[in-house]
């Protein structure tokens, strides 16, 4: 039996050293291993701390960036309110025209407007013109402003169109008269 003891311990033997060998290897290959994590891993804290202050100058930026376009998207919304408000404000003032002043507006226009037998003048219910050059004639379906009809062709003139009509090309000059007060 001494025969297959030395046999098994030689076995024994082998496999504890081939357990041994193989600790071993999967020892040093785990000191590899941590060893080329934490070289990778101070790489990239060495490549961040170079990128760091990139980073931080392009976080600043796009915040400043930000609070800039806030700012200035609510200065022209305040902007376009008051210039809604101007042009509100003005198609009141043109409805609540007084009779003598709507007189002195009506009379300018109708200097340039060539008189004839067909030209008729149609203005609000709630107005009053006389001329004896055409026909002027009260209508319900105008609030303010005038019409004129003349040959089958109807120019309005109602002040809250026209006004609309001019805002395009106003609405710089009313933004500048804002800023000046």
């Amino acid at each position: 039996m001494s025969n297959l003891d030395n046999i098994v311990n030689s076995i024994i033997e082998d496999a504890n050293q081939e357990a041994k060998r193989i600790i071993e290897e999967a020892q040093n290959k785990a000191q590899t291993d941590k060893k080329e994590s934490l070289d990778r891993l101070d790489r990239e804290e060495r490549a961040f701390e170079g990128r760091k202050s990139v980073l931080e100058a392009q976080i600043r930026d796009r915040v400043q960036t930000g609070a800039e376009r806030e700012a200035r998207n609510m200065v022209l919304s305040a902007k376009q309110e008051a210039v809604n408000r101007a042009f509100a404000l003005a198609k009141e003032e043109l409805a609540k025209m007084g009779g003598v002043q709507y007189k002195k507006v009506l009379d300018r226009f109708l200097q340039n407007v060539p008189k004839s037998s067909d030209l008729v003048v149609e203005i609000p219910r709630n107005r009053n013109y006389e001329s004896e050059d055409f026909t002027v004639k009260k209508v319900d379906d105008l609030r303010s402003g005038f019409r004129i009809n003349r040959g089958g062709i109807r120019e309005n003139f109602d002040f809250d169109q026209v006004v609309d009509s001019l805002r395009s090309s106003l609405d710089t000059e009313v933004v500048q008269l804002i800023a000046e007060r």
